[in-house]
């Protein structure tokens, strides 16, 4: 079936509960929805004869029970025995529709009728057209196209493709797995950016400056001690406080500015909220950091740093569009924490924000630990873009500048 991703607030799980979640399933993939009903049915009349002996209503009933047992003798018969393969490409995007393609082959003396392919339902996904054989010759083989859309980013773990006949009188299906594709990763959709002011230290990360001299650019080579001319911005205060010289870090521009990002990826939930199964608002969040990397991706800017509240990634190399492609798998895979925690940076994290001297910094929070980020990012020497996400502004001015998640329905957000 795949790996069915069911959301759980407490360690613990009933019996009960994924006792119904596995008779639904196998209910779903054995019975039609018109035989569901007319065993609903049956079981009424038989019921009912019990108490009444009239023989119209026992004539009913037990017409019924020898309709669904022709069905299943017939329906045995003409079961599938087929192969079937599923291609499904690996990477996807939310809401974008992907094509997905089957094979056949019947492999039965005898030919197969009323066909449908992958008609369990999948959480997260939708197939846009479910494919549909009315009869199939005996060692035919055809190939079959449809469309699947994601609404959930993830990583997705799809069923195997799942066939099934419902075969003569459609009240109960035969069914066969195959084989094929079975794991999709699904990015967030970005939001167009057309263009972010990110006030560039004049001499560090101007794309201009592709030639800058030792002690002045924006990649960091090695240490040296301090000569005259050098960039006192590039003074390691560390370094000269052990050994009493004044140290220099040297830089070389490699004519791509370079930027770190940190994103707050703490979603607080309370009592109402925790048992929703989608949080727009963070989605909507992690669309906007992945339009700023698409942004910087279009501009040559190369991403160097990724930090959020519980992990950090390092990129290197200076091909933007293969870390832009990176940070869009890192993207899929951030989940929100459910409480509110400190946001602080560890001593070796700073420094390489020095090395890149360009950060943008994306608040979904805005508490006492993140009030002392800022304004320990504002003494550093960076040149720093804060923005501030929520659904209602905060009462004090700040640094920072606001986006509603109301704003962010239509993926376009222009001029920031």
């Amino acid at each position: 079936m795949g790996a069915l991703k069911i959301p759980r607030f407490v360690g613990y799980q009933s019996a009960t509960l994924t006792f119904l979640y596995w008779m639904h399933y196998l209910i779903n993939t054995h019975l039609t929805l018109i035989g569901r009903i007319m065993i609903l049915i049956g079981v009424l009349m038989l019921s009912y004869c019990m108490f009444d002996t009239k023989l119209a209503m026992s004539f009913i009933a037990f017409s019924l029970i020898a309709l669904y047992f022709i069905n299943f003798i017939v329906g045995y018969i003409f079961k599938p025995r087929f192969k079937v393969k599923r291609q499904i490409p690996a990477l996807a995007t939310c809401g974008v529709t992907i094509p997905v393609y089957y094979e056949f082959k019947n492999e039965s003396s005898l030919p197969v009728y009323d066909l449908k392919l992958d008609c369990i339902h999948y959480p997260g996904s939708r197939m846009k057209k479910v494919v549909t054989i009315p009869s199939l010759p005996p060692g035919t083989e055809i190939k079959e196209e449809s469309k699947i859309v994601f609404k959930n980013r993830g990583l997705f773990f799809l069923p195997e493709v799942f066939v099934e006949s419902s075969f003569p009188f459609g009240l109960c299906k035969w069914g066969k797995f195959g084989t094929g594709s079975r794991e999709v990763r699904v990015l967030p959709r970005p939001m167009h950016i057309n263009r972010i002011d990110l006030n560039f230290i004049t001499g560090e990360n101007e794309q201009n400056l592709a030639s800058a001299t030792d002690g002045n650019g924006m990649e960091f080579t090695s240490c040296r001690e301090f000569r005259y001319g050098d960039n006192p911005r590039h003074i390691h205060w560390n370094s000269w406080a052990k050994t009493n010289i004044p140290i220099i870090r040297e830089m070389t521009d490699e004519g791509q500015p370079a930027l770190s990002v940190i994103f707050d990826n703490c979603m607080p939930v309370n009592l109402i909220s925790k048992y929703n199964d989608i949080q727009i608002n963070f989605e909507r969040a992690i669309s906007f950091l992945a339009g700023i990397s698409e942004y910087a991706k279009k501009q040559n800017y190369r991403i160097k740093n990724l930090i959020t509240c519980d992990d950090e990634f390092s990129f290197t190399g200076t091909d933007v569009t293969a870390i832009h492609n990176k940070i869009m798998e890192e993207c899929s895979e951030i989940k929100d924490v459910r409480k509110l925690q400190k946001f602080d940076l560890k001593p070796h994290l700073l420094a390489k924000l020095e090395e890149t001297k360009g950060l943008i910094l994306v608040l979904l929070n805005l508490d006492q630990s993140r009030r002392e980020l800022i304004e320990k990012l504002t003494k550093a020497d960076l040149s720093l873009r804060i923005f501030l996400l929520g659904s209602t502004p905060p009462t004090e001015a700040g640094p920072w500048t606001f986006l509603s998640y109301s704003n962010m329905k239509n993926e376009s957000l222009g001029d920031l």
